[in-house]
């Protein structure tokens, strides 16, 4: 009997994956597309609706296995943040992989990667003569003080600390206008 029961617990912990201890840090941030300007003539969609945001993320896996990651199903990887109350999610974001170029982060080591993503969060319209703006910034502070990155690999999930550091990128304002054909 007691083999038995040796047996089963060795069966069951033989096919438990065993990630180990996996750390995801959201290492800097920079804001785009925070206040946009627009002529009238525009058509807005209000699907991706800014501001986009340029992350440095690093992952590190201080297990002793390797994790590999050969297909976008192995994995999921997306923002959280909340604003007035109200709690907010990315689209999905992807590394760079494919089957013949898995990503592999050995024990012990640190990947790094600058991901895109784009923040769905209300916005204040002002309008001018022949020019709206569209203005994310009331919700801002917000936003960043929450904002997470959550990875989920397998039945794992793992969230990013909080604390990070934010700057305005070179397009915080941003200007489109269309000159007709």
């Amino acid at each position: 009997m007691k083999k038995k029961i040796i047996y089963i617990v060795l069966f069951i912990v033989g096919n438990v994956p065993l990630w180990g201890q996996v750390n995801i840090k959201i290492d800097s941030i920079i804001f785009n597309h925070v206040i946009e300007a627009k002529n009238k003539d525009l058509l807005v969609s209000p699907w991706g609706a800014g501001p986009s945001v340029t992350m440095s993320v690093s992952i590190t896996n201080s297990s002793h296995n390797e994790i590999r990651l050969k297909r976008y199903e192995d994995y999921q990887l997306y923002c959280v943040y909340e604003y007035n109350g109200i709690s907010g999610k990315s689209m999905d974001l992807y590394l760079t992989i494919d089957d013949e170029h898995p990503l592999v982060i050995p024990p012990d080591s640190t990947y790094h990667k600058t991901l895109d993503a784009c923040l769905f969060l209300p916005y204040e319209i002002i309008e001018f003569a022949d020019i709206v703006v569209y203005d994310h910034s009331h919700v801002l502070n917000e936003v960043i003080s929450s904002l997470k990155i959550v990875l989920k690999i397998g039945v794992e999930k793992y969230v990013s600390n909080s604390s990070l550091s934010a700057a305005i990128g070179s397009q915080f304002f941003y200007e489109s206008k269309w000159n007709g054909d």
